[in-house]
C-alpha cells in the first residue's frame, strides 16, 4: 500500500496541472505569472513570470510624482483601528513615500478624514479632500512640507472626488448639486449651474478644445455630458455608464464601461473623440480601465466572480488587441496608477489579519 501511494498522489494533482487550475501555487495577495490571450488568435495562451513585484509600504498609494520617485499615500493613525476596507474615518494621516530612499514624510496627520491626495503640476504641493463627518467633502491644497494649506473649494459645496488639476495649477470640481466649479489657491474663478438634479462625478478638461467633459447622476442614471466654460450649450454625451472614464494624455481617446441589457455583465469601449469612432474592447466583468501615460497600452482591472471582492489586472496593447494578465487574485483598494516608465503600476491591497484591516501598497512591473 505505502509503496502506491506516491502512484496515487501523482494521479490525483495531474488532472490540476493540465485543467488551466494557475492559482495553485499564488499565494493569495502576490501575483507570480502573466498569462498572454491574443484576442484575434483563438486559445493562444502562455505563462511568464513578471518582472518585479515589491511590497513598498502600508498605507492607501493616491498619486505618483511626474519623475516616478515618490508618491502620496494616506493610512489611518498609529493607534487607530480598522474593521473594514470601506471605513475612511481612521483614514486621517496624510504622506509622501520617496520610493528610491525608502523614507516617509508626514504631510498632515489630524482627526479629519482625507482622501484623493494628488501632486499639483510642480509637484512642491498637494490637493487632497477632507471631510469631518464622512457625508461631505472640502478640496485643500497643502504644500510638500506640510506648512501651509488652503482651503480651495467653497463651503458651499459638497465636492465629488473625481477633480481634475490643469498644467496651470488650476481645479475643476464637481458638487452634488450640479455645480462646475473652476478654482485655484486664489478662490474660487467661476461656476457653471448645471441644474440640482444633476450630482457631478466626473470631471475633465480639454486644454486645447476649451471644453469640459464630465460624468453625472441624473434620475440614478449615470451619463456624461459636455459643456463650454461658459456654460452654454451642455450636451449629452454618452447615456447609461458606469464607474469613471479615462481621457488618454493627448486628448484623443476615451475608454468608458456601459452594462449590458438583463446582465451583470458589461462592456468596455474605446472611443476616438475626433471621428467619435467606436469599438468595444472587453465584455465581461471590467471594474475600471486607465490609459498608459504614452496612450499605447490600457489597463484595465476585472472579476471572475462578479460578487467576489477579488480582482486581476490586465494590460491591453491597442496595436494588436493583445492582453496580459499580469496580476490575480488580490483585494485592491485603491486606484491603480500608471508609473512615468509606462511599463510599472503601482497600487494597494487589503488584508485581513485578526478581524482588522491592513492596507500594503505595491509596485509592479512587467
Amino acid at each position: 500500500m505505502w509503496k502506491r501511494l506516491p502512484i496515487i498522489l501523482l494521479v490525483m494533482v495531474l488532472p490540476l496541472l493540465f485543467s488551466g487550475c494557475k492559482y495553485l501555487f499564488l499565494r493569495e495577495e502576490q501575483p507570480k505569472t502573466l498569462e498572454e490571450k491574443n484576442n484575434n488568435e483563438q486559445d493562444k495562451t502562455s505563462l511568464m513570470k513578471i518582472k518585479d513585484f515589491v511590497d513598498i509600504t502600508q498605507g492607501i498609494v493616491s498619486d505618483v510624482s511626474p519623475h516616478g520617485n515618490e508618491i502620496i499615500a494616506l493610512k489611518p493613525q498609529d493607534d487607530a483601528s480598522v474593521s473594514s476596507p470601506t471605513d475612511n474615518t481612521s483614514i486621517n494621516n496624510l504622506f509622501i513615500y520617496d520610493m528610491r530612499r525608502k523614507e516617509e514624510k508626514t504631510i498632515l496627520a489630524s482627526q479629519t478624514s482625507k482622501s484623493l491626495g494628488r501632486f499639483d503640476p510642480t509637484g512642491k504641493g498637494i490637493y487632497y479632500l477632507e471631510s469631518k463627518d464622512q457625508s461631505s467633502y472640502q478640496l485643500f491644497w497643502v504644500d510638500d512640507e506640510g506648512n501651509k494649506k488652503i482651503k480651495i473649494s467653497s463651503s458651499e459645496h459638497e465636492v465629488n472626488p473625481r477633480f481634475y488639476i490643469t498644467s496651470e495649477n488650476n481645479v475643476f470640481y464637481g458638487t452634488k448639486d450640479g455645480k462646475i466649479v473652476k478654482a485655484n489657491k486664489l478662490g474660487v474663478l467661476y461656476s457653471i449651474n448645471i441644474g440640482e438634479e444633476y450630482s457631478i462625478e466626473q470631471i475633465y478638461y480639454s486644454e486645447e478644445k476649451d471644453l469640459v467633459i464630465f460624468s453625472a447622476f441624473k434620475n440614478d442614471v449615470l451619463s456624461m455630458y459636455s459643456v463650454q466654460p461658459d456654460g452654454k450649450n451642455p450636451t449629452l454625451f454618452i447615456e447609461n455608464i458606469l464607474g469613471s472614464f479615462d481621457i488618454s494624455r493627448d486628448g484623443t481617446q476615451l475608454i468608458y464601461m456601459t452594462p449590458i441589457p438583463d446582465s451583470n455583465k458589461r462592456n468596455l469601449w474605446l472611443l476616438t473623440l475626433d471621428s467619435t469612432e467606436e469599438s468595444k474592447l472587453i465584455e465581461g466583468y471590467p471594474q475600471s480601465a486607465s490609459f498608459s501615460p504614452n496612450g499605447k497600452k490600457v489597463l484595465y482591472t476585472d472579476k471572475t466572480d462578479v460578487n467576489s471582492d477579488r480582482q486581476n489586472i490586465w494590460i491591453l496593447n491597442l496595436h494588436n488587441l493583445e492582453s496580459k494578465q499580469i496580476a490575480s487574485n488580490l483585494r485592491i483598494i485603491s486606484r491603480i496608477l500608471w508609473h512615468p516608465s509606462n511599463e510599472r503600476i503601482l497600487f494597494s491591497s487589503y488584508q485581513l489579519k485578526d478581524s482588522q484591516v491592513q492596507f500594503f501598497i505595491h509596485s509592479l512591473e512587467f
